[in-house]
């Protein structure tokens, strides 16, 4: 099944075997931020680190403070834990087909009906925006499924705590609930 971009729609539209048509809602740059990037970066933190341990000076050798080792440690500890706890959390894809959302992550495939959402927060997790969609139940991707939400290209304001996206979903729940 292809995915078809429509020019009109900042979406990725997905459709389905029985022809519902689905909305992307998360960004598609969760492999990045979830894959690529921590390699990059600790890549980069060993090479820095192999550098400064067998460069020279000149013909004189140069010396480590015994605190350099401890420095890198904990922040390396720090960065894994970052990354661990912020971003290998976060959904793979998160699917909207109108009366409820297909949650990729790790492989497994959940279906979650509107109305099994009870709350949806959206905030900043450190540079990226991170939206938590709390459930009813718990389920085999726990209670809480947090991912990365699309946003819109052309937001004048990259910075804004507002998500056209996640807003319409708040009010979508809302409706459901009253009905």
């Amino acid at each position: 099944m292809a995915c078809l971009m429509n020019e009109l729609d900042p979406f990725y539209t997905l459709p389905t075997t029985i022809g519902i048509i689905m909305k992307r809602i998360s960004s598609r740059s969760t492999f990045f931020s979830k894959r690529v990037f921590p390699v990059l970066w600790f890549g980069f933190a060993a090479l820095f680190v192999i550098v400064n341990l067998t460069g020279q000076h000149g013909t004189k050798q140069f010396e480590l403070s015994p605190f350099l080792p401890l420095a890198v440690g904990a922040i390396g500890l720090f960065a894994m834990w970052r990354f661990w706890r912020f971003m290998l959390s976060l959904a793979d894809e998160v699917w909207d087909d109108g009366k409820a959302f297909i949650i990729k992550k790790g492989g497994q495939e959940l279906r979650v009906p509107l109305d099994d959402i009870i709350n949806v927060t959206y905030g900043m997790a450190g540079n990226s925006p991170r939206a938590t969609l709390t459930l009813r139940h718990s389920t085999q991707l726990g209670r809480e499924i947090a991912f990365i939400p699309h946003r819109d290209f052309f937001s004048l304001n990259l910075l804004s705590t507002r998500n056209r996206i996640l807003d319409e979903l708040i009010e979508r729940i809302d409706a459901q609930r009253r009905h």
